[in-house]
């Protein structure tokens, strides 16, 4: 059996950078939204995207560094039972950042 994942959206509580970032989104390693650029502190992004997944699935919040490498930010494990449980918000922080991510399981 799999489940449906419905990403709503992101909002930057403290950015990585010290002025603006440039957050993307992957889900289970493929590409889900982003990167966004000019984020600041209180403001957030539509994802609207929907993902389906068998158990659990991965999300991983990077910051988008060019030329450099990019800088990972955060992950966090959704489960498959999530689906009982209405919307979703997430912490997601790391490396100085600190995002909140809004999502549903079906």
């Amino acid at each position: 059996m799999s489940a449906s994942v419905f990403f709503n959206r992101i909002a930057c509580r403290d950015t990585q950078e010290f002025f603006s970032d440039e957050p993307y989104l992957l889900f289970n390693g493929s590409h889900l939204a982003g990167p966004f650029s000019d984020v600041d502190e209180g403001e957030s992004r539509q994802i609207n995207q929907r993902r389906t997944f068998t158990g659990q699935a991965l999300v991983e919040l990077f910051e988008s560094d060019s030329p450099d490498g990019d800088d990972f930010l955060a992950s966090i494990t959704i489960l498959e039972e999530e689906g009982e449980q209405g919307p979703q918000i997430r912490e997601m922080k790391g490396d100085g950042a600190r995002y909140i991510l809004y999502y549903s399981v079906d």
